[in-house]
C-alpha cells in the first residue's frame, strides 16, 4: 500500500486492508468500515502490550518482594498493599500491637451507633421476646 494513497480509493478498499492503513486516513474513511476498525487493535496489539510486556513486569515487581518484609514496616504500609500480603502477617497487622488504630474510632464513632440501632432491633429484640412467644404458642400441661 503506498503512504499517500488518494481519497477517492478509500471507499473502494477492502476491509483487510484496514489494520495497513495509516491513523490520518482514519476520519476520510466511511462509515461501513466502523465494524471493521476492531482490526487495528487486533493487529497493533503487540505495539501496546507485548513489547511493554517488560514494563509492566517492573510495575509490579515490589509485590514479590512483599513476603520478605520486617514486621516493623507493616504499620507503615499503605492499605492498598494488604490484599497482597501473605497470611502469615494477619497476627501482626497494626491494629492488633498499635494503641489507637483508626479502624476502632471509625467503627465506633458515636453516629455509628445511630446506624446500628436499626440493626439492634432486627437481631435483638426478637430474641427478647422469643421466650414469650414459646409459651404462649405451645402451652405446657400440668
Amino acid at each position: 500500500l503506498p503512504t499517500l494513497l488518494p481519497l477517492y480509493y478509500l471507499p473502494h478498499l477492502p476491509p483487510y486492508y484496514l489494520p495497513y492503513l495509516p491513523l490520518y486516513y482514519l476520519p476520510y474513511l466511511p462509515l461501513y468500515y466502523l465494524p471493521y476498525l476492531h482490526l487495528y487493535y487486533l493487529l497493533n496489539l503487540h505495539l501496546y502490550y507485548l513489547l511493554n510486556l517488560p514494563l509492566y513486569y517492573l510495575l509490579y515487581l515490589h509485590l514479590y518482594y512483599l513476603p520478605y518484609l520486617p514486621l516493623y514496616y507493616l504499620p507503615y504500609l499503605p492499605l492498598y498493599y494488604l490484599p497482597y500480603l501473605p497470611l502469615h502477617y494477619l497476627p501482626y497487622l497494626p491494629q492488633h500491637y498499635l494503641p489507637y488504630f483508626p479502624l476502632y474510632y471509625l467503627l465506633y464513632h458515636p453516629l455509628y451507633y445511630l446506624l446500628y440501632l436499626p440493626l439492634y432491633y432486627l437481631l435483638y429484640l426478637p430474641l427478647y421476646y422469643l421466650p414469650y412467644f414459646l409459651c404462649t404458642t405451645y402451652p405446657t400441661s400440668l
